[in-house]
């Protein structure tokens, strides 16, 4: 990476370092003045929710945006390998790219 990229990814990444270090007080917080046991039922009362009714909705979604994505990329990598005049090598490295 040259260093001019470093130096744009940096707010981001340091936008991400504060919002993960926001997020990690309110949870510290929130378990240092709820009783353990509390807690406990609580968050795995919120993972059985979320493993029995979200994740299965996720998984879906996840599969049928995957599957646009590379049918969109495989239409575009045709396309290019349908252009390609067996002489120019730039379309049909772009194509194997895709």
């Amino acid at each position: 990476m040259k260093r001019s990229e470093n130096r744009k990814a940096l707010p981001k990444f340091l936008l991400t370092l504060l919002i993960a270090g926001v997020i990690g007080g309110f949870i510290g917080a929130l378990i240092g003045q709820l009783d353990r046991q509390i807690f406990m039922k609580a968050s795995a009362n919120a993972a059985y929710v979320f493993g029995y009714y979200i994740v299965p909705w996720l998984m879906i979604i996840d599969a049928i945006v995957i599957l646009v994505f590379c049918l969109t990329l495989y239409k575009q990598a045709k396309a290019l390998y349908d252009s390609w005049d067996q002489e120019d090598d730039e379309i049909i490295n772009r194509a194997e790219a895709k």
